[in-house]
């Protein structure tokens, strides 16, 4: 999923990522900022631990490109956000960001991968 309001640019192969390892469920590239119109990724290595909507909880900003393994697991995140929509929405608002505590969540790995940019559209 692209929300295209983002720039960025970055080297990295998804298809391949998701290949090398049956664990990763998700993939997000991210930049470093702290402005709070952004999603956050509090990252353990390359891992992402939590995400959060317009909530500077670390300087890892989501690019707002977000990869899924596949269908079946996007609709279990699409769920997991449903079901914990107090705690993940804002402004009475969903976003997509915080769909990825639902894969970590489901004991799958979610990669974060660092790009250059990070500009509104």
């Amino acid at each position: 999923m692209d929300l295209s309001d983002i720039i960025f640019q970055g080297d990295f192969n998804p298809v391949e990522i998701f290949r090398e390892d049956p664990c990763i469920g998700g993939i997000i590239p991210y930049f470093i900022s702290r402005n709070p119109q952004y999603s956050y990724l509090e990252l353990s290595g390359q891992w992402v631990r939590q995400t959060a909507e317009k909530k500077v909880i670390t300087e890892a900003a989501s690019a707002g490109v977000y990869f899924f393994r596949d269908a079946p697991l996007f609709l279990e995140a699409v769920a997991d956000s449903l079901r914990f929509d107090k705690l993940y929405s804002y402004n009475n608002n969903m976003f997509l960001c915080p769909a990825m505590n639902g894969i970590i969540r489901s004991n799958k790995l979610v990669q974060a991968v660092q790009v250059r940019g990070g500009v509104l559209n």
